[in-house]
């Protein structure tokens, strides 16, 4: 069945999808903190929704059974939440849970799944087999220690044509050095709008940049977002680190013309002389 689903899969991951998953992992006190974020762009097509969140261990080892090897990967251990939500075009949802830490886990090997999947079922058949299936609309996966991107705002209101500076925070929660990459998708960028990516005094023209972290330390990392245009926007931002795992989140960004236009100095200053001789 191995290279039926593998084929399944690869065809599943050229869909898209009307939503997009987020999530942060944090340890506070002796609870696993998590807090999860959808961003629904349109209505779905089905109903019945539920958010699944889930805990589970990632072994990441073989076994060899009869001379063949099996990778263990991600065990599921405790059901965090199976919530039923309801989504609709524009719907920001952030829900927030706390898991008590179980002596037995090992936590540099556990991570947090969710996925929004509906409850409403269709059958399906290939060949001789008949199944049904719940669609998933989205997942998203993350170790509990871990690098992070942390922005400061989730949406933001910026003005045609000015900057709007998002401030966020990479940090590495490791016991290693890392170099952790910085940036944005530029795919999720409308056409003429642009970010420069700013650190330690520095702007860059680039999608992503290297940061360099130490075992705990942090860095503000600043996107600064120039709209072009008035129009809604999602824009993905990620920390990279390794082929396994990437810290995204989707900032929407509200661009509308500014109010009250930019008055040029010159007249500013031509009027000052007038304004003095009106008070002589």
């Amino acid at each position: 069945m191995y290279n039926w689903y593998k084929t399944k899969i690869e065809n599943d991951l050229l869909n898209t999808t009307c939503m997009v998953l987020s999530m942060d992992t944090d340890i506070v006190g002796g609870n696993i903190v998590v807090k999860v974020n959808v961003t629904c762009a349109e209505t779905p097509a089905d109903g019945n929704l539920y958010l699944h969140v889930v805990l589970v261990d990632d072994h990441n080892e073989s076994v060899y059974v009869s001379g063949r090897e099996y990778r263990l990967r991600y065990t599921a251990v405790q059901r965090i939440a199976e919530d039923p939500i309801t989504l609709t075009a524009g719907t920001v949802l952030s829900k927030e849970y706390t898991v008590p830490i179980n002596s037995s886990w090992n936590m540099s090997k556990m991570h947090v799944v969710a996925f929004v999947q509906t409850h409403n079922t269709h059958t399906v058949t290939d060949g001789y087999y008949t199944w049904k299936e719940g669609k998933v609309y989205n997942s998203v996966i993350q170790p509990i220690e871990k690098w992070e991107l942390k922005p400061y705002e989730t949406e933001i209101d910026a003005s045609v044509g000015n900057i709007y500076e998002l401030t966020t925070v990479v940090r590495n929660e490791l016991s290693e050095t890392r170099v952790i990459k910085v940036g944005y998708d530029p795919s999720t960028l409308p056409a003429g709008w642009q970010i420069q990516i700013c650190v330690g005094g520095l702007c860059y023209n680039v999608t992503e940049i290297n940061v360099t972290l130490q075992p705990g330390e942090s860095k503000i990392v600043y996107y600064h977002v120039i709209p072009s245009d008035a129009r809604t926007a999602y824009i993905k931002i990620y920390a990279y680190g390794n082929q396994w795992y990437s810290d995204v989140h989707y900032i929407k960004v509200n661009a509308v013309v500014p109010e009250f236009p930019h008055i040029p100095a010159m007249i500013v200053i031509l009027a000052i002389p007038a304004l003095l001789k009106k008070f002589e």
